[in-house]
């Protein structure tokens, strides 16, 4: 069961950094591009890449959060 959970949040979290170096090739692109007039304005693309991120990042917390809960704590002695 702990391996399945730890699994679980290992692909979150590797799906969370995806998503994240996504956002930012898309910033180095809109960065590359801002030259051009017909650009809409930054903050029109990053708004919603930071909220995604933002998601990504409470749905990796929250996975790991209820895994503890989930996981038993063990004592040293």
């Amino acid at each position: 069961m702990q391996n399945l959970e730890i699994k679980k949040i290992n692909d979150d979290k590797k799906a969370s950094m995806a998503a994240q170096f996504a956002a930012e090739a898309t910033l180095r692109r809109v960065h590359a591009a801002q030259k051009d007039d017909d650009m809409p304005p930054i903050e029109a693309i990053l708004a919603p890449l930071e909220a995604e991120l933002k998601l990504a990042r409470q749905e990796v917390l929250l996975s790991f959060s209820s895994t503890l809960d989930v996981i038993p704590m063990r004592r040293n002695r």
